[in-house]
């Protein structure tokens, strides 16, 4: 699942509009590389994590 509320900066644009995904069962986050980035129309970044 990915956070609620808060935003981190993307690497590749340096803006802040990442969204880290979150481990469901602990609450912990999943490492950096995995997460969306909410600016879709220039780019969008979307790195989703293989769930079993």
């Amino acid at each position: 699942m990915l956070e609620k509320g808060s935003k981190n900066i993307l690497p590749d644009c340096s803006k802040k509009t990442f969204v880290r995904y979150v481990d469901m069962e602990t609450g912990d986050y999943l490492p950096e590389q995995y997460g969306r980035c909410d600016r879709e129309s220039n780019g969008s970044f979307n790195f989703k994590p293989l769930f079993r």
